[in-house]
Parts: structure tokens; C-alpha cells; sequence
């Protein structure tokens, strides 16, 4: 019995039925790694006894077993049986072309610096121990390198397009070409007896299937990433198709409106110049009084459909950092909670650019409290609207907040980062938002802008810029100036 066989063929069937789990991406159990183990001994005795012509029956002894243990398809148990081989011998061979490369070399240098192979100073007994030594190294370097195949990101999901047959034809072609050469170098070995055209067989066959291998791990690698593309491109379309679908909703509601005002429209129009012709008459003020009625009316109306739409169908711009778009989602959600129109403009790459200036963390938080502030300032007013800029201005991160709420309390700029301080103490209100937003700042070291229009000179009440240029200057430039330097 040649135990350096069986040593050989039971680390073959460990490492292709090891493969066979992880190409269908399926954790390995202890019960099945039992099993496999089991199972490995056993078959590995008469694999021994069958060379050269091994291949076929560790081919269908694996196929059975899994079959067994996994009742799946046979279209997909035979294909994947035939790669999990193909990189089991694959495997194996590429181990023993790095062990015969190691002892070459050490050979080499054993020649050069004693005169003599290191080979024909060892003792016959010792050759057996050697060779099991060497048959025992390849084992564990096949073990090593299948785990490192499935360590891979690409592949540690195993083969994702096992069951598109067309892309499988390679794959299937590289393992069947090992196991023919495989085959092939045996019966030949049986029939060469000289030491030269053992030695090119040997090499032909290591060369030969260590390119089948490396085809197999670019072949496996090429149609993952083609798979992994084409997903891509599937859930753009489906956003697209989404987006698409929401601005026909739009469309429609907004077709609506436009349908009844051509109508109405015209109407109020003769109502106005009905008014005014009557301007002598008594009841004019009566009169004015109910036109301005119906067209507040209508205002509201455009008023609540624009904000319907914001909060039903409004996509803001994607920064491709997961947690800030929820963030914005999310204060999209609470500004249309408030009746206030919520916009966010981006400009530049966020991904490129965030997490080198401010973590992700700290980016999120200072958001929250800035864009909280402006929602709760604007739902004091009338005209309810907030604008959120962030991108690369002049080669800087800045992040831009323009409400139109209320100014703020003299008391509030006095302290902004110094003191806590709140006009909500009734309803929740901590006035730690600020105390937050300034030390954040302060760890980058970041600038803050902040500006007080006058009333009615601009669509927005004030602006918050964050700029993170490393200056930390502090600036308020206010229509106020008088009242709060006094």
C-alpha cells in the first residue's frame, strides 16, 4: 500500500469538496466537514490503487457524495463538481511546482558550495521519510492556497454566475483540461523509462495546468466583476425607471393645475378689472376684500401642492455617503412636516473629498444640528424656505445653511459656542446644538460665517457658512450691527 498516495488523494478530495461549498457560496458545517473528512479517508485508499487513470473516479466519487449530502440540481451539481476538481489538481499541482522549485534551488546551492546533491548523501531509509515530508508540505500549501482563492473579495462570495451556462464554458473547459493532462502525463510516465522524457513530462505537465489555474482564477475573476457591473447597471435603470415614474406623477399633477388655471386664471382677472371699473360704488371695499380671499386661497393651494410634491416625490442629490443622505432624507422629511420647502445643492465629489476633511460622523451631527436650527427658525415664519449648499468652493470643503426664519436672539449671538442657550426651553430645547457645532469646528480648526439680511431684501432671512479652510475665524455680519454691538 503506498501511503504517500493516499496521503496525496485524501488532501485532494478535502480540498475539492472544501471548493465544491464555497463555489455555491455555502458555509461549511461541522457535520458536513465531518462528513468530508470521513468520506476523504475512505475513498482515498482505493483512489491509490488506480493510477494513472485516477481522474475519472475522484471526478464521480465526488459528484456522488455531494449529491448524497446535498440533493441539488445535476444541472448545477455536475458543473460545479467538474471546477471544484479542476482546482483541487489545480491546486495540488501549483504546490508542487513551488515544493520542486524550492528543492531545485536548495539542490543547486547544496552542488555548488559541497561539491555534491543533497540526494546522494542521504541514506535510502531516509528517502521514504523525506517523501512523506514533501508529500505532507504539498497538502498543507494546497489547503493554504484554496483558502486563499475564497479569501479573495472578488470570490469569497464563490462562483455568482454558476448557473449562466454561457459564462461557465470556460471554466468548465480549463478543468476538464486539467484533469486530460492529469491523465495524460500518467500513462506516458508508465511508458517512458528514461530520466529525460520523465523530466519533460513532468515540467509540460506543471506548466500546463498552472496556466489552466491562472485561467480559471482571471476567468472566475473577469465574469464576477461583468456580474457585479451588470447589477449596477440594473439598479440604475430601476432608479431611473422610479425617477421617471415620479416625474410623470408630477407631470400630472401639475398638468391638473394648469388645466384648472386656464380657467381660473381668466376668471379672476375679469373679478379684478370688474373691481376696478367699480371703484365709485359703495360696496368696493366688500367687493376687494372677497377677491383677495379667493386668490389667498389659490396661493395656499400652490402653496401645499408644491409641498405635497416635496415630500412625495422629491429626490434630493446623492452624496454617495450612505448616512449623510439619510440625514438629508430625513430633514426633507421633518421640513415637509413643517410645511417648509427643503433644497440641498451638491457640488463636487463627497466621496473624494469628506473623510479627509471631517469624518463621516462628525460630518453627520454637524448637518443635524444646522439644518434642526433652520427648520425650527423657519417654521415661526410665513415664507418657509431652506437651502442647504455643500461641496469644494476655491479648493475648500463648505457647507452653506440659508433660511428664511427668524433672526436670532441678540442673547443666542452673544453666546453661539460659549453658552448653552435656547428659545424651545419649553418644547424640548437643549441649546447644546451650538456648543456641538463650534466644537466640531474647532477640531478642524474651520471657519464660520454667519450673515443677517435685512427683511425683504433677500429671499432668505440668514445664512451659516462652514468653511473648513483651517483659519477657525469666527464672522457675523449682520443688518443689525448697531443693536448688538450696543
Amino acid at each position: 500500500m503506498d501511503y504517500f498516495l493516499i496521503i496525496r488523494f485524501f488532501g485532494l478530495l478535502i480540498v475539492a469538496l472544501y471548493a465544491y461549498w464555497r463555489i455555491l457560496g455555502l458555509n461549511v458545517s461541522r457535520s458536513k466537514m465531518a462528513a468530508t473528512i470521513i468520506f476523504s479517508v475512505v475513498m482515498s485508499i482505493p483512489l491509490s490503487f488506480v493510477p494513472p487513470l485516477y481522474e475519472l473516479l475522484f471526478l464521480v466519487s465526488v459528484g456522488i457524495f455531494v449529491r448524497i449530502v446535498a440533493r441539488g440540481k445535476l444541472s448545477l451539481l455536475i458543473p460545479t463538481v467538474i471546477i471544484a476538481v479542476g482546482i483541487s489538481l489545480g491546486m495540488d499541482r501549483l504546490a508542487v511546482s513551488i515544493s520542486f522549485l524550492s528543492i531545485f534551488i536548495f539542490e543547486t546551492i547544496h552542488f555548488v558550495t559541497v561539491g555534491t546533491t543533497f540526494i546522494d548523501i542521504v541514506a535510502p531509509n531516509m528517502l521514504d521519510i523525506l517523501s512523506a515530508i514533501l508529500q505532507s508540505v504539498v497538502f498543507v500549501l494546497t489547503i493554504v492556497f484554496v483558502n486563499f482563492l475564497f479569501k479573495i473579495q472578488r470570490l469569497k462570495k464563490g462562483i455568482l454566475f454558476i448557473e449562466n451556462k454561457e459564462a461557465l464554458r470556460t471554466g468548465l473547459i480549463f478543468s476538464v483540461l486539467i484533469m486530460i493532462t492529469m491523465s495524460a502525463a500518467g500513462i506516458f510516465s508508465e511508458q517512458i523509462y528514461s530520466d529525460a522524457g520523465i523530466a519533460f513530462w513532468t515540467i509540460y505537465t506543471l506548466v500546463v495546468i498552472n496556466i489552466c489555474t491562472l485561467g480559471i482564477y482571471f476567468w472566475w475573476r473577469h465574469h464576477t466583476t461583468a456580474l457585479y457591473q451588470q447589477r449596477i447597471k440594473e439598479r440604475d435603470m430601476e432608479r431611473h425607471i422610479s425617477q421617471i415614474k415620479e416625474l410623470s406623477e408630477s407631470n400630472d399633477l401639475l398638468s391638473k393645475a394648469v388645466h384648472r388655471d386656464n380657467k381660473l386664471i381668466p376668471a379672476m382677472y375679469n373679478a379684478v378689472h370688474d373691481f376696478l371699473s367699480r371703484t365709485a360704488h359703495v360696496d368696493t371695499e366688500t367687493k376687494g376684500l372677497a377677491i383677495r380671499s379667493e386668490l389667498e386661497e389659490i396661493m395656499q393651494e400652490r402653496k401645499h401642492m408644491i409641498l405635497q410634491m416635496q415630500r412625495e416625490h422629491k429626490s434630493l442629490p446623492s452624496t454617495k455617503i450612505e448616512r449623510i443622505d439619510h440625514i438629508l432624507s430625513y430633514m426633507l422629511l421633518r421640513a415637509g412636516e413643517c410645511d417648509i420647502e427643503f433644497d440641498f445643492v451638491l457640488a463636487g465629489n463627497m466621496e473624494d473629498i469628506a473623510e479627509s476633511v471631517i469624518s463621516k460622523a462628525r460630518l453627520e451631527t454637524l448637518l443635524a444640528d444646522l439644518i434642526e436650527n433652520a427648520i425650527i427658525a423657519t417654521s415661526h415664519r410665513t415664507y418657509r424656505r431652506i437651502l442647504v449648499t455643500m461641496g469644494v468652493v476655491d479648493d475648500c470643503f463648505e457647507i452653506t445653511i440659508q433660511d428664511s426664519g427668524i433672526p436670532f436672539e441678540t442673547e443666542t449671538l452673544s453666546n453661539l459656542g460659549i453658552k448653552k442657550h435656547t428659545t424651545r426651553a419649553g418644547v424640548g430645547g437643549s441649546g447644546i446644538g451650538y456648543i456641538t457645532i463650534f466644537e466640531i469646528l474647532n477640531e478642524r480648526n474651520a471657519s464660520i460665517t454667519i450673515i443677517e439680511h435685512a427683511p425683504e431684501t433677500y429671499a432668505f432671512s440668514k445664512s451659516i457658512k462652514i468653511r473648513f479652510d483651517g483659519k477657525s475665524e469666527h464672522v457675523l455680519n449682520s443688518f443689525r450691527a448697531n443693536e448688538l454691538t450696543s
